[in-house]
């Protein structure tokens, strides 16, 4: 069962699995692009964050722990950042 229509190709690293869902980079989001989950109990896509920065196409851009509390993401900046989301639901 297909359940998004994401992420675009290029984007093909910035999706992960956690124990109740998939995290996802939606580049096409609005006013700009997001990570979003879907849940796969409610069916129901939300957005978790709106990060700054540019997504770097053919990395592996997210990485999500087995519990969904961390979110590691990566995003080009002026300068080298690495990110970390802790305790995002």
């Amino acid at each position: 069962e297909q359940i998004i229509n994401l992420p675009e190709p290029w984007y093909l690293g910035y999706w992960d699995i956690s124990e109740s869902g998939v995290y996802f980079y939606d580049i096409a989001a609005s006013p700009r692009p997001a990570i979003k989950y879907y849940d796969f109990k409610t069916r129901r896509v939300t957005t978790v964050l709106e990060p700054e920065g540019q997504a770097n196409i053919w990395s592996s851009g997210i990485s999500v722990s087995r519990d969904g509390r961390t979110l590691l993401y990566e995003m080009v900046h002026a300068t080298s950042t690495l990110m970390v989301a802790d305790e995002i639901h």
